[in-house]
């Protein structure tokens, strides 16, 4: 009976020390990366540089549907399946699974 209650407590005790922590609305609008995203070799040259100058927004219907089915492949392949969150997914690490004997 106590674990019902404890696991919604729990929830928001959680949340009430992350707020102090999180950025305001205004600060999130505010900021602005000056420096480019850098990649490098391994021995420290410049192989690319990504700035907001040399990027473009588009609209979802400009992208390949190819690209979006890429990248729900590889992040999330019961994307489909459920609403936003997935309980099972979510919960699945925290589930002790039976060992196979191998």
């Amino acid at each position: 009976m106590w674990t019902m209650a404890a696991v919604p407590a729990f929830f928001l005790a959680y949340v009430l020390i992350l707020i102090p922590f999180t950025p305001g609305i205004g600060d999130i609008r505010k900021a602005k990366v000056e420096q480019p995203a850098q990649v490098l070799s391994a021995d420290g040259k410049l192989l690319a540089e990504f700035k907001p100058a040399n990027r473009a927004w588009v609209g979802l219907p400009q992208i390949s549907p190819h690209v979006v089915e890429a990248l729900v492949a590889t992040e999330d392949h019961r994307f489909y399946q459920h609403h936003g969150l997935d309980w099972r997914r979510m919960y699945a690490p925290r589930v002790p699974r039976p060992k196979v004997a191998g």
